[in-house]
């Protein structure tokens, strides 16, 4: 959205132009802080994928060892 002054008001050119820039400077800092909690965010998602991954990884070796476990035994 774009921030006007009412012409109506008195307001000094030098006054405005301050609280112009003052309003443009946070905004460019809450884009910078945005895309700061979009990186943590995304690479926290991959991490989580990484971590589901590698835990079906570690349960299907789990299984197949529980399945040879009981299969060696079921040849005794």
């Amino acid at each position: 959205a774009e921030y006007s002054f009412s012409t109506s008001a008195k307001v000094s050119p030098i006054l405005k132009a301050e609280a112009e820039y003052i309003l443009w400077k946070r905004h460019k800092e809450a884009e910078k802080a945005y895309k700061q909690a979009a990186n943590i965010c995304k690479k926290a998602e991959r991490a989580l994928g990484q971590d589901g991954r590698n835990l079906k990884k570690l349960a299907d070796k789990l299984t197949k060892v529980n399945q040879g476990k009981y299969t060696r035994l079921k040849k005794w």
